[in-house]
């Protein structure tokens, strides 16, 4: 949980009729946390799931899974998926024409 403190201070002063003068100042700062947890760390069993799903092989290193470009992937895109389906639905069936 990250923590802030925010203040704002405004002056307004008007100078004629129809003209006045502003000045505003914002300030976001953080409160320093004791402690410190990288949350982004990666889940490595999943990457090596995405890696079987997308190859169809176990991976040979840990790298091999950090470095996945998902444009070589030879799973079939949802596209791909969706047009297989449209054709099975279209083969002719037994007994009709």
């Amino acid at each position: 949980m990250h923590l802030r403190f925010a203040g704002e201070s405004a002056i307004e002063h008007q100078l004629t009729d129809n003209m006045s003068l502003s000045a505003a100042y914002i300030f976001v700062g953080p409160i320093t946390c004791r402690i410190r947890t990288d949350l982004n760390t990666p889940n490595t069993a999943l990457q090596i799931q995405n890696f079987v799903r997308c190859f169809g092989t176990n991976p040979t290193s840990t790298q091999a899974v950090a470095t996945v470009n998902p444009a070589t992937c030879n799973a079939p895109r949802r596209a791909d998926r969706r047009d297989n389906r449209n054709n099975l639905g279209q083969q002719s069936q037994p007994g009709k024409g």
